[in-house]
Formats: structure tokens, sequence, C-alpha cells
């Protein structure tokens, strides 16, 4: 099946922006159930709700902004569900987060304000409800201590707890339990690996890769905007995530995949086509007919310039060889030191140049004139019963020239890439050809024999195939035929081909950087992006991080094991994080899994039921079941202890008491003596 013929599968962008929230009352019932209010606090989103809840009520963006309002008067800020389309205020965006940690606290504030002002406690003039706020793993202590103070000294919330987001979706889907296994949480920002052993975790095997779904995002935004650069202002985030969380997923065997996407037909059949706004312009409509007479009138005009172009050239050469025949003879009457001025004036250094460029310039200008007088590739005639050519005979011939043409794009990047390749010192075809000159220096051929008697290079017709090797410039009286069968064949390819006129005049008009008033023009071809993109969780160097992948993670923890410990940690592989939502995932973890661990070892590869949202699920369900003296911090413990001092539990980080500060020495009354 010709790839042509394939239907194309375009796709709109549906540019949903955020939503904006509607505020929920804290009624006398829900205040009845004394339920915990629970934050899934999110770089990129966050969560809220009350423990009560089977899902989070509210999740918006974790970023505001902030304008510029008038001098003397306070600065306007939108926050979360309120930005609309964060495109247009992504100059004046903010974030609590630096990464995955919380480090900017007046932006935390307003945050934390607008999720208690549409939860229904912006009038209430004291919180006792309990609050438990995730928080990244292995959190920095100076971060939870300016939380601490947020929470106890500017809200006044009785009790206050954290817990780790990926162990709370662990937690979730483990039927509320916590048994042996290794948690891959992918975030937004980064992915960790949390290894589970006798019913907490093993933090001192937790690893880090600096990879997340932002990173994704901003990766795809840049591949389509090398790609389309005309565009690549509608290529904004929103429409990433979009194309990413709608239309990606992770391959088995990224090798495989790439060599299954080659196949034209395959590639046609699967890729996908987006198409941006656009708007038709108005005005009178040119029929079929006036098209088909522009496009024929600009074929023409271009194979004129091109013949006007290489008879130009011919009459240039034909008049440098005159001259160069002229002064032949000259040299002949008067002898080479007579007319060394002359041969001077023409760039001639020897009367052997001389002999060499006419010699070459003989050849071109014959080459020239054959394929100027050359016919012109024929074109298939019509039926002697109709007016029209048979469609299977014109399309047989438009493949033949389809082939030619590439055969010849193909020959024209090969040399282009050689003549490059010889402008590098280092490279290959760059020491082949300092290899030749100086076996040709020191009298010797290329197999290492000395040479005979007299230098008689140049005198052979084999010889022209060494200077060919050699010569930087090499190639050009071949690449302008090329180039003018090429103008041909793509003149013909613009009249009877359709498809190929739509790439050509696409192409052009992007060069140009004004692309046609059409919406075809317009769709991003979505092809091999669609798992490039997500395969740099398993392969970060496409992203330039010089970082191990997921599964060259694993494979480093589980070395640290002894062998009994890995089959425990094998025996429940759990995915959870946004990204997870991907298809292919486990698919993938799974094949690469048995390469990390002893042979023949089993293991079993799962992913969250609901990636996204069981962090904030396990979350609600843990603070449901948890009495409020085992697992949450009390303000009397808070000004006992100190701000940087939590009460952990077995899906939070561990507190670690900080080491006293050493004395400070006192000082030596000795040390003064002797000073002026």
């Amino acid at each position: 099946m010709d790839p042509e013929d394939l239907e194309l599968h375009v796709l709109e962008f549906r540019d949903e922006g955020a939503t904006p929230l509607q505020i929920r009352p804290y009624t006398a019932a829900l205040r009845s159930q004394k339920p915990v209010l629970v934050i899934d606090n999110g770089s990129w989103n966050c969560r809220a709700g009350w423990s009560t809840d089977p899902r989070p009520p509210f999740s918006f963006y974790n970023l505001l902004a902030k304008q510029k309002g008038k001098k003397g008067e306070q600065e306007p800020i939108i926050i979360g569900g309120d930005l609309g389309q964060i495109e247009n205020l992504r100059w004046m965006l903010r974030s609590p987060f630096d990464t995955n940690v919380v480090v900017q606290f007046g932006y935390q504030e307003v945050l934390l304000d607008y999720v208690l002002a549409n939860m229904g406690l912006g009038e209430e003039t004291h919180l006792d409800m309990p609050v438990l706020m995730t928080e990244p793993l292995l959190n920095l202590a100076y971060s939870r201590k300016q939380m601490n103070e947020l929470l106890f000294e500017c809200y006044a919330f009785p009790h206050v707890a954290y817990g780790v987001d990926g162990a709370f979706s662990y937690f979730k889907n483990m039927n509320r339990g916590l048994p042996d296994g290794l948690v891959i949480s992918v975030g937004n920002i980064c992915t960790h690996l949390i290894p589970v052993l006798n019913n907490q975790m093993d933090f001192g095997h937790c690893r880090r890769i600096d990879l997340g779904g932002l990173n994704m995002t901003l990766y795809l935004q840049r591949l389509l905007q090398l790609k389309y650069p005309v565009h690549a202002s509608s290529i904004t985030i929103t429409r990433m995530e979009e194309i990413l969380q709608g239309y990606c997923y992770y391959a088995a065997n990224y090798s495989d995949a790439l060599a299954k996407w080659r196949n034209r037909d395959f590639y046609k059949a699967s890729a996908l086509y987006f198409q941006l706004p656009f708007q038709a312009p108005t005005g009178p409509v040119a029929t079929q007919e006036e098209i088909d007479a522009r496009r024929e009138e600009n074929a023409q005009r271009l194979r004129d310039m091109n013949r006007k172009r290489y008879l130009e050239k011919l009459a240039q050469d034909e008049d440098r060889l005159e001259k160069l025949l002229t002064l032949q003879d000259l040299v002949k009457q008067k002898g080479q030191k007579s007319t060394k001025d002359d041969l001077k004036a023409l760039g001639v250094r020897s009367v052997e140049g001389l002999q060499a460029e006419i010699q070459t310039l003989t050849g071109t200008i014959t080459r020239t004139k054959e394929r100027l007088e050359r016919k012109a590739i024929e074109v298939p005639k019509e039926s002697a019963a109709e007016t029209v050519v048979d469609p299977e005979t014109l399309k047989g011939w438009v493949i033949d020239l389809k082939e030619q043409r590439h055969r010849l794009v193909d020959q024209r990047s090969a040399r282009k890439q050689r003549k490059t390749d010889l402008g590098k010192r280092r490279s290959y075809a760059s020491q082949q050809r300092m290899k030749i000159i100086t076996h040709l220096a020191s009298g010797r051929t290329q197999t290492g024999k000395r040479l005979k008697g007299e230098d008689t290079f140049g005198m052979n017709d084999e010889d022209w195939l060494v200077y060919r090797e050699i010569n930087k410039e090499a190639g050009d009286s071949d690449s302008e035929e090329e180039r003018m069968q090429l103008d041909e064949i793509e003149g013909l390819l613009l009249k009877y081909d359709a498809p190929f006129r739509k790439e050509y005049e696409k192409t052009q008009a992007l060069a140009s950087g004004a692309p046609p008033k059409s919406p075809e023009f317009y769709r991003l071809e979505v092809g091999v992006e669609r798992f490039r993109v997500p395969e740099i969780l398993f392969q970060p160097s496409l992203v330039g991080v010089d970082q191990m992948g997921i599964m060259e993670t694993i494979e480093y923890m589980m070395r640290e094991y002894p062998e009994d410990v890995q089959k425990r940690l094998a025996m429940n592989v759990f995915v959870t994080g946004g990204p997870a939502n991907l298809p292919g995932m486990d698919e993938r973890i799974r094949r690469d899994l048995g390469s990390c661990l002893p042979f023949d070892s089993p293991f079993r590869v799962s992913v969250a039921g609901n990636p996204s949202l069981d962090a904030w699920i396990g979350a609600a369900d843990w603070a449901a079941s948890t009495p409020l003296d085992q697992g949450f911090l009390s303000r009397k413990d808070y000004l006992e202890h100190g701000r940087d001092y939590f009460k952990d539990h077995k899906l939070s980080n561990k507190y670690a008491v900080p080491p006293p500060k050493p004395p400070t020495p006192a000082p030596n009354p000795e040390a003064k003596k002797g000073k002026f």
C-alpha cells in the first residue's frame, strides 16, 4: 500500500486551562466528624481535601502569578485554578519549590491561604483540625523546620504530620500494609527508588534520579520546536502535556521500536497529527484551474532559471578557456620566463598548472553542453482513446521519479558530508587525504613502492581519480549535473504528484519563515516522539543527564543486598506517580528486570491503580486510621522539642537528632601579649 494513500490521524488540541475552584463550605456535620486536612503538596499539582473524602475534591497548579499593580497598591495575585492558560502568565509565574523542596515559604503561605479559603475555612478564627502534608523523600531538615513554624505559628494547627508521597501510594495499594518490596515513585521533577523491608523504608539504600514528568514535557516541547521553528510560540507547555499524557507510551524495547518505525507504511499509519489554531484567509478563492496554471508557470520559471544559470556558467568557462589557450600559445612563443607576469595575472602558478586547468575546463564545457542538449525526461503519453493519462501508468512513472530523486539526494548528501569531513582535521577522510599527499610528495605509490625515473603523475587517466580523492572541491562538475537532473525531476513531480507538491510547498514555506494560509501547514507531526520522550527515564543520556536510568539504578541497588533480600524485593516491584499513567511502564520494567536479578529469579511488577491520586488517597486512609498521639506532632511537643522536631512513623522520613554545636573556645589571654 502506498503510504501516501493512508489516512492521516489529525487531532485537535483541547486547550483546557486551569479551572477555578468552587468553595466547599465547612458545615457543622463535617466538623462533627473531626476529619484531618490532607494536602498532597506536589511541585506541580497540589491536591487537598478531608480524610473522609474518597478522592481529593481540590486539585490545582501549585503556582501563583504576581501582577504589577499601581504604585502604592498591593500587587494582585492569581493562584492555582484561577490562572487559566498559564502560557499567558509564564513570565509572572512563581513557585514555592526549588526542584521538589519547598524553599519560598512566602509563596507557600499564599497557596495555603488559597486552600483553606476554598475549603470553607477562610473565615475561621481557630483551626482545630489536624493537618497531614506530604513531603519529598529525605526532605531537608531546614525546609521542614520552616514548614513547622508556618503551620504551628501562622495557622495554629493543633496537630501536624508529614509523610512521603510514594509511601502513601504504596500503603493504599497494599491494602493498608507495608510488605517487602521496591517502590518506584516517578514525580514531576525527580524519580525515587525506595526499598521497603521489614515493614519500613530502608533509607540507606534509597536512590534518586533527577528526571521526572516535567523533563519529559520540556523535552517534547524542545523536539517539536526544533522540528517546527515557525510554530515555536504555539508549541506550549499545556499542549505538550496533552500530547504526553494522552498519546505517549513506554516502548518495551526501544531499539526494536525504532526499527519498526523506520518502515514508511507503519510510520504513516501510527504517526499522529495535531492541528494548531488556524484562521482561513478571507477574500476571493482561486479555482483549481487557476491553481494548476500557476503551479505550471512556477515550475516552468524554475526550469528557465536553472537553464539560464547553466548557460551563464558555460559562457564564463568558455571565456576562461579562451584566455588560457591564448596564454598557452604565448608561452610556446616566448617561453615561461617571459610570460611569468601573464601567468600570474590569470592566477596560474606554472605551465603544468596551466595545462591541467585547460584540460579540466575542456572536460567541464563538454559535459555541460551534453547536459544542455540532453533530452528531458519523457512524460507518459495520453492514450489514443482517452484524453487523460492512464492512472496506473502515471503512478508507476511517479514512483520511478521519486526513486531517482532519492538516489540523487543521497549522492549529493554523501558528497557534501565528505567535503565537510575533509575540512575536519581528525576525520578519516582528511587523514586518508594527507596520507595520499605524503606518498606523492615522497615519490611513492599508495602501496609504499618508490617510483622510478621522472615524475609522470597526471599523464595517465587513473591519476584523475587520485586527484579527485585529495581535492577538497572535487566533484563540482558531477554535482552540477546531479542538481540539473534533480531540478528537472522536482519540476515534473510538482506538476504530476500532489503529495510531493504539498510537502515541497510546506518545506519552502517553513524555510522562508512564513507558512502559507492552509490548515495542513499548521499541523504537528508526532511520530517516534511518542516513545522517545518517555525513554529518558531509562536513558537519561538522551537529554544530556549524566546519571543512570531506572533499570541501571535498580541493578546497582540490588547488588548491595544479599541474594535472598533481592528476591524479596523483586517479588513486589511497585510503580507510582503521574508519569506511570503512560502505557507500557510495567511491561518495560518486567522485560528488563530479569537481567538485574540472579538467574531464573521470579519477580512481580505492578502499577498503582491511580498513579496520580493514590498518594493523596493513601494519605487520607492513613490519617483516618491513625490515632493523633501516634503519628501526629502536637503543638505541645513542638514547643517542647523545637521547630525542627517531628514525629516519625513508618510512612514518613526518619527524624534524626541534630548533632550538638561544638563549644566555642575560650579566648586565650596569652595570645594578645606582645602585640601593639
